[in-house]
């Protein structure tokens, strides 16, 4: 892992989590953080550490409570369907040319951790790899050029379809709730100024799966997610949106050894960028395969890929912020 650069302590608490090695801006930014999501951070924590009501207590090992609404088949009904009307017509006009046009770039991803050896931790940011990255880069307008369009079309059809059905519904008050939950995580780092990241991300996903697959995968996400991501999971115009806590922690973890073993096997598994051609075997008959690279010397965080899916045509990639 590249080294990150040694800070001094300049306060704080005595728990670890409260210590200060440099000024708020400073730490945001080295963290990718934003002043909205650390203030509801803050929130949260003062309310107990679950939600922002106090009545939620403060076990985080286990799920926050949840409530179904039984009444909402009508409007699922009608996320579905406009879902089929878009997204139909959307994959016959894009899905092909967004398949052929990830060739170049990916070939070149592919090419090049085929250079490093089993168990190379990281890919070196040195000069060599930018120049890479940017015939990798130059490679890839073509693919710009269709994630652009099909991006643009998907917020146009988003807030024809969100718009209209909000309006007939007349429920404005509560999409202007469901917007302030959502309002803390907006605003996050930008992708484009941090494509590195991707390309490193794509080169440690060839390295676990078949270029074939990472090639459709990645081809998906870029055709797919903003839809399912902000038009089905997280509508503030169609749904009444809440926080909620999801520790995603199954057991107890008492098989895994102690805290640093399990931290070097996830590190291993999921931040190394070419792991040993058996390991990367077995990892990929897995349903979810993350990726988080360890970040550039000069931050904490990076942009990293999930792969999820089991067979075709339900597999896919999405960008995260890790």
């Amino acid at each position: 892992m590249e080294s990150q650069q040694p800070y001094e302590q300049l306060g704080g608490g005595d728990k670890p989590e409260e210590r200060k090695t440099v000024d708020e801006g400073t730490r945001m930014w080295l963290n990718g953080e934003s002043p909205e999501q650390m203030a509801w951070a803050e929130a949260v924590k003062k309310a107990g550490g679950v939600t922002l009501d106090p009545k939620d207590g403060n076990d985080t090992s286990i799920d926050s409570a949840w409530t179904y609404d039984e009444n909402s088949a009508c409007t699922d009904r009608y996320v579905l369907i406009t879902t089929f009307l878009w997204l139909g017509p959307k994959i016959l006009l894009f899905a092909l040319p967004m398949l052929i046009c990830h060739f170049p770039p990916m070939f070149i991803a592919r090419t090049f951790i085929a250079l490093f050896p089993d168990s190379t931790e990281f890919v070196k940011r040195s000069a060599s790899f930018y120049v890479i990255f940017v015939v990798a880069l130059i490679l890839s307008l073509p693919v710009a050029a269709l994630v652009l369009s099909s991006l643009v079309l998907d917020y146009v059809m988003y807030y024809f379809f969100s718009i209209l059905y909000c309006a007939c519904t007349c429920r404005w008050s509560q999409a202007c709730k469901s917007f302030k939950v959502i309002e803390p995580f907006r605003n996050g780092p930008s992708i484009l100024l941090h494509l590195p990241d991707i390309f490193v991300a794509v080169l440690g996903q060839c390295a676990r799966q078949r270029v074939g697959e990472t090639l459709y995968m990645v081809s998906c996400m870029w055709l797919l997610m903003p839809w399912l991501k902000y038009y089905i999971c997280c509508n503030p115009f169609i749904y009444d949106l809440e926080q909620r806590l999801c520790q995603q922690i199954s057991t107890s973890m008492a098989d895994v050894g102690t805290a640093g073993d399990a931290a070097d096997t996830a590190r291993g598994i999921i931040s190394r960028s070419r792991q040993t051609r058996e390991q990367a075997a077995r990892i990929d008959v897995w349903m979810f395969v993350p990726h988080y690279p360890y970040p550039p010397k000069d931050r904490r965080w990076a942009l990293g890929l999930q792969a999820g899916g089991s067979t075709y045509p339900g597999k896919f990639t999405l960008i995260v912020h890790t």
